[in-house]
């Protein structure tokens, strides 16, 4: 679907109005300044779409019944959701340009009216395209919320109080300089290979080996895979609330194939409750993982879509989601 259909479909519109007209072909291709054949197969084929019907009478010069259904911006809405479905980002973001609509303007109603159709979708406008999603090396709010949802750390706040995640079961020495993690069995990665002891410490030695977060995590000394699902984590000082420290987004568990590999190479794949489906200059999406190890998330999507002119809504600082 071109965007020049869009157009030639609003001239019409903005000639004959919604609902049903009595128009002849002669004046229809007169609208889209072209012949009465391609008059008739662009009729046809905005018809198909299902923009509108077109009923001609038999007879040269008689008028037909010409019935525009939708407004020009919601077959442009109606054709950008198509385009999303295939995730063919160019294109939408050609179709909320159509008829030299501002581009940052189009895509904002977009996501606008969305908000009310899409209900296992959270959509949100932002300015800027996502940095790295490597948990070591992510600083910025936004993408440490990403970090949250596509991977799992051993524990989670909830409540003010921590909770199993990754790990269904801990317990720490009588000093707390050696606690053990019991990891939920079968857990599985989004590309379906099995979490170990061995991504936990290879992910730990990544995090206490990184510039931005070594200072924090200086007092552990080693970690251990004392077996395929159990790992310890030796201290070189107690800390009876090592556990809150685990919570952090940067403590993400990731496949120990990527925790050193340089950005060309490195992958988003965690256990989280959502995997990173895509992740362009235009749009990044998170997609339910259907085999996440604890409750499943109610919606199915989230997406962030990204215009740079975004960034002069005051409302961005806000953050706000559509949902």
């Amino acid at each position: 679907m071109s965007r020049r259909k869009l157009e030639l479909y609003e001239n019409i519109f903005n000639r004959v109005g919604p609902g049903k007209s009595k128009v002849t072909i002669v004046e229809v291709a007169t609208f889209l300044h072209c012949s009465e054949r391609h008059a008739r197969t662009l009729l046809n084929q905005m018809t198909a779409l299902g923009w509108l019907t077109w009923s001609p009478t038999v007879g040269r010069g008689n008028k037909g019944i010409l019935n525009c259904l939708l407004e020009p911006i919601q077959a442009c809405h109606k054709e950008i959701d198509k385009a999303n479905d295939n995730s063919n980002l160019d294109l939408v973001y050609k179709l909320v340009g159509f008829n030299g609509r501002d581009t940052a303007a189009g895509l904002w109603q977009y996501l606008s009216q969305a908000v009310t159709e899409k209900h296992n979708t959270i959509l949100a406008p932002f300015h800027r395209c996502m940095k790295t999603l490597h948990p070591h090396f992510v600083t910025e709010r936004t993408e440490r919320h990403f970090i949250s949802e596509i991977y799992q750390t051993l524990v989670e706040k909830k409540a003010n109080a921590v909770a199993g995640n990754l790990a269904h079961f801990w317990e720490s020495n009588h000093n707390h300089t050696v606690w053990t993690f019991y990891l939920r069995p079968e857990t599985q990665f989004h590309d379906l290979s099995l979490l170990t002891a061995d991504d936990v410490v290879a992910s730990f030695k990544g995090l206490i080996h990184s510039a931005q977060w070594q200072r924090l995590y200086d007092h552990i000394e080693k970690v251990i895979a004392v077996s395929f699902d159990v790992v310890e984590i030796h201290l070189s000082a107690p800390d009876p609330f090592f556990t809150e420290l685990l919570c952090r987004a940067e403590t993400a568990i990731m496949p120990k194939q990527f925790v050193f590999a340089n950005e060309s190479h490195f992958k988003a794949i965690g256990s989280g409750p959502f995997s990173l489906a895509v992740n362009s200059n235009k749009l990044v999406r998170l997609q339910r993982f259907s085999q996440y190890n604890r409750t499943s998330a109610l919606i199915e999507k989230i997406e962030f879509w990204i215009h740079e002119n975004w960034a002069e809504r005051e409302v961005l600082s806000e953050l706000f989601l559509f949902k």
